[in-house]
Order: C-alpha cells, then sequence, then structure tokens
C-alpha cells in the first residue's frame, strides 16, 4: 500500500498501524475482529442486514433465533 502524507510527518499507513494496535484486546485476537464491538441479538429488532452491517465494519454481528 502507498503511503499518503497526512502532513506533520503522519502518513496514512501510519495512523491506520496506530489505530489498529490501539484496538488490540483480548477479544479482537480471539474473535478475529478489527473492533471490539459486539452486536447482541435482537429478536424484534435485530436481522441479518443489521449483523451484516456491523460485521462488514469490522465488529461481530449476531442474528438471534426466534
Amino acid at each position: 500500500m502507498l503511503a499518503q502524507d497526512l502532513g506533520q510527518g503522519f502518513t496514512l499507513s501510519a495512523a491506520r498501524a496506530a489505530e489498529d494496535s490501539m484496538f488490540r484486546t483480548g477479544v479482537t485476537e480471539l474473535l478475529g475482529i478489527r473492533y471490539p464491538i459486539l452486536l447482541g441479538g435482537m429478536t424484534m429488532n435485530g436481522n441479518g442486514e443489521l449483523a451484516a452491517a456491523v460485521s462488514n465494519g469490522g465488529g461481530l454481528g449476531v442474528v438471534a433465533a426466534n
């Protein structure tokens, strides 16, 4: 990946590396997710679309069983 200059000596790749290490926890390592965000199943309100959005965003989306 090319490093994009963000000014003040920062690059996009350095900023992403710092962000990734900031959110590295036991939960993210165990579940293989980027952010420690977990969506619990919500029987009446949650659906596959919401779970997919959370998962695509780097969290763990869960669909509830009715």
